[in-house]
């Protein structure tokens, strides 16, 4: 595409960012002009100068496939069920995450989109193994929120009686507890 000429500003094609080389002009939008880069992980990508001026150096941001393969070199330990245990950093729920541009990104979901494909708006990523640290592809599926529900469900993992969150313990007619939390006292 040719350049307008209203809009001649330095060439950036050949240049490189990173991991991104610049094939050559796009266009033109809000932020300034649009640039078609490669990244080194083979992916093509239109991508404003803004967003290079940003510290954008790969392909899809924190997402990119020869990013992530460097930062999760090593983290990992292959356990005889063939879950990948990530050995970084847990979430209080007991994911494994990363922080990324300033964004906290759940392992599992990051392995599902680099070894299988993009995650739909609605899906959540289950694990067949149940352990909240594996991010073997192998391991991991897409469902509803109804899925992810049933399959706790079927699991046992759903919380019931004193592990439920709002369980407050049976309650006498003058409205203390009874049971270990707390004995009647003597009469």
């Amino acid at each position: 595409m040719d350049i307008p000429e209203d809009l001649r500003f330095q060439d950036l094609t050949g240049e490189t960012f990173g991991w991104l080389t610049v094939l050559g002009y796009a266009g033109h939008n809000n932020s300034g002009s649009v640039w078609l880069c490669q990244c080194a992980c083979g992916r093509i990508k239109e991508v404003s100068v803004a967003r290079v001026k940003q510290g954008w150096r790969t392909c899809n941001g924190p997402r990119c496939p020869l990013l992530l393969e460097k930062l999760f070199e090593g983290k990992f330990i292959i356990r005889p069920s063939g879950c990948h245990e990530w050995q970084g950093a847990i979430n209080a729920a007991g994911y494994g995450q990363v922080k990324r541009d300033g964004k906290m990104l759940m392992v599992h979901r990051l392995m599902y989109e680099m070894r299988v494909g993009p995650i739909p708006d609605w899906a959540f990523v289950l694990h067949y193994c149940d352990n909240r640290r594996c991010a073997n592809p192998e391991h991991l599926f897409l469902g509803t929120h109804q899925d992810n529900m049933d399959d706790m469900v079927a699991k046992g993992r759903q919380a019931r009686g004193e592990r439920h969150g709002r369980y407050r313990g049976k309650r006498c007619e003058g409205g203390g507890l009874h049971g270990p939390e707390r004995q009647p006292g003597p009469a």
